[in-house]
């Protein structure tokens, strides 16, 4: 019975993390999803942004759930090349620097850095095992084709 119990706890643990890393995952495949159809990037451009509606669909997501804490969201604008197939990764948070050109296919990429809970948390007495005896910490990507890529650098 003993037996029975060491390994029954700490697999409903992994299986508790596991949903909430899933739970993670679906809220950056919603914050990008929601910002494909934006026609700006930054915030302050008005609220159709990619710096808008990613964030709040992430947020709007997460909120539905618990044993998610400290999360940060990254978003960045990617182009590739048609011809040469070279990707380009512009800096976090930042606006394309000039106007998208036509011979570039542009994505939106998202990262949501976070920690998820196991269901029976020990606190302090053991942190050696995340996901077991404590949050584990995840960084979760994805990316989505912008449909506005002209607005991409406003």
């Amino acid at each position: 019975m003993v037996l029975f119990l060491l390994v029954l706890f700490p697999l409903v643990d992994l299986v508790t993390v596991a949903i909430r890393y899933v739970l993670v995952l679906q809220a950056v495949h919603d914050g990008v999803q929601a910002a494909a159809p934006a026609v700006t990037f930054t915030a302050g451009s008005g609220t159709n942004s990619v710096m808008n509606l990613a964030p709040n669909a992430i947020a709007d997501t997460l909120s539905k759930y618990t044993g998610i804490s400290n999360t940060s969201i990254r978003i960045r604008l990617k182009s590739t090349d048609i011809a040469t197939q070279t990707v380009t990764d512009y800096p976090w948070n930042t606006k394309l620097p000039a106007p998208a050109t036509q011979t570039s296919i542009y994505a939106i990429e998202c990262q949501v850095s976070a920690d998820v809970e196991p269901l029976i948390n020990f606190g302090g007495v053991c942190q050696l095992l995340p996901g077991i005896t404590g949050p584990m910490h995840v960084d979760i990507a994805a990316q989505e084709l912008t449909e506005n890529p002209a607005g991409m650098n406003q």
